[in-house]
């Protein structure tokens, strides 16, 4: 195998990665074959391993960079690249192919599940805004009937704004364990 043959192989498995990664990651390799020279080609593919493999290493490296860097820095973006990143490193492990549809499955009743309370949360809220606005028409014939509906209203809106910050933090939660298991995927995979 050449420099060539290499490269491309290994371009192959890292074009997926975000356009800055993949780039990075090809500038390296191709900078390291410049450096050793054409006589010791063939020991960098050596010491390399195969391009899949090189790959696999390259993938860890920068989730656990991007991992490490999103604990600091949480940004939705970061976070969608490191769960591309997280998908990509998990299709590179063959142990990992029957685990996805797992995790794939346990994901997407997550995200439902989510959704549907988040969901709650917003129409318990507008119930709740329906029926303080009914208690507040009340307030000219019957007391008690009014203070009950302006009750009952901000009951309703209370519950809802809880459920729909338990949604938030559910989200957070399903995110950050979607992206532990897939590494604990990799690891176990690297065993096998």
């Amino acid at each position: 195998m050449t420099k060539n043959d290499y490269l491309q192989q290994l371009d192959k498995y890292l074009r997926k990665l975000p356009h800055q990664d993949y780039q990075e990651a090809m500038d390296y390799f191709t900078e390291y074959f410049d450096e050793a020279g054409p006589s010791n080609e063939a020991q960098v593919i050596q010491e390399l391993g195969s391009p899949k493999e090189a790959a696999k290493d390259i993938i860890h490296n920068i989730l656990d960079e991007k991992s490490d860097r999103d604990r600091d820095h949480a940004s939705s973006k970061s976070r969608l690249a490191l769960i591309w990143i997280a998908i990509l490193a998990c299709l590179l492990n063959p142990f990992s192919w029957a685990l996805l549809a797992v995790v794939f499955t346990i994901l997407a009743t997550g995200v439902a599940m989510i959704f549907i309370f988040f969901m709650l949360g917003i129409a318990g809220a507008i119930s709740g805004i329906a029926i303080f606005i009914d208690g507040l028409t009340y307030l000219g014939s019957t007391w008690a009937g009014s203070l009950i509906g302006i009750g009952i209203g901000m009951l309703f809106v209370g519950f809802a704004c809880l459920l729909i910050l338990a949604t938030s933090e559910a989200s957070k939660w399903l995110g950050r364990g979607t992206v532990g298991l897939v590494r604990w995927a990799n690891k176990k995979g690297k065993r096998s």
